[in-house]
């Protein structure tokens, strides 16, 4: 089985940093035993948003658009390329400069030891905003929402600037149905991973598979013919997030679909057993 991976890096903090939001532990960053490389470690799939979300906040104190200053009750997190049309929740992703193995990276052998990453351009979907300015981008690219706001700038109504929103937004979403095809954002950190290199151990949750969220992916996948969601997977080939184009694409013999593989980061709760994972207010 010839088949060629390119796993990505998650610009980390530093090691022993506990990564804490909304008062609960989301993720600690250690060194790896073998190659004592840092890594993030999270107790559950969905702490890697949460994760991204705490590092986005930490880092940036304006908008990323009106460069207004942020304080937490004002700000809120947004995606460049929107969730409604595949954009997930990553951030400062560096994709390894020459592809892997499959069978290595199932033998956890993705060392990035004599790799500087740091060369290379970070990929990031994720960025704090203004609450007004997250509320009128909606769904638009990063380009047409500052056309948006220069028009504001130059005195057009927010009526109109509303308006021209919607209409780009409809335009940009008909040309991803369309074209079924990745963001151009985020090509460089995707790989067509087989379906039965893919692992989902850590869902517990019975919530994760309502059959309303369901029947959400088999009607956009039998309606347009691809999944919008990329999948997300650790270095263990872990979902952790996507677990429903995963049970949909095995259900139908599927046999790829479009993943993001984090070499950096590990599903592990056994490294939180003893750990206080609620903090006082």
């Amino acid at each position: 089985m010839n088949i060629l991976l390119r796993p990505t890096v998650m610009e980390l903090p530093a090691v022993g940093t506990n990564i804490i939001r909304n008062n609960r532990l989301q993720g600690i960053v250690d060194a790896d035993k073998k190659t004592g490389q840092p890594i993030l470690y999270i107790p559950a799939p969905s702490s890697l948003q949460q994760v991204v979300f705490q590092l986005v906040t930490d880092e940036e104190h304006f908008c990323f658009f009106c460069h207004k200053k942020l304080t937490n009750s004002n700000s809120n997190v947004d995606h460049l390329v929107a969730q409604r049309v595949g954009g997930p929740s990553i951030y400062k992703l560096r994709p390894m400069p020459y592809t892997i193995s499959a069978e290595d990276v199932l033998k956890g052998h993705i060392d990035t030891s004599n790799v500087d990453v740091n060369l290379i351009e970070p990929v990031t979907n994720c960025h704090r905003t203004c609450k007004k300015c997250n509320n009128l981008k909606n769904s638009v690219d990063e380009e047409s929402f500052d056309q948006a706001l220069l028009m504001i700038d130059e005195g057009t109504s927010i009526d109109k600037v509303k308006k021209f929103i919607r209409n780009t937004e409809r335009q940009q979403y008909d040309l991803f149905i369309k074209s079924k095809s990745i963001n151009n954002r985020l090509a460089p950190i995707v790989s067509k991973v087989p379906c039965d290199l893919i692992k989902d151990t850590w869902y517990t949750n019975p919530d994760d598979f309502k059959r309303s969220r369901q029947g959400k992916c088999k009607r956009f996948y039998s309606e347009h013919g691809f999944f919008r969601e990329l999948v997300i997977l650790d270095r263990n080939m872990e979902v952790v997030s996507g677990r429903l184009v995963v049970r949909f694409s095995e259900e139908e013999g599927i046999e790829a679909v479009n993943a993001v593989i984090i070499s950096n980061v590990e599903i592990n709760p056994a490294v939180f057993c003893g750990k206080k994972m609620v903090t006082d207010n």
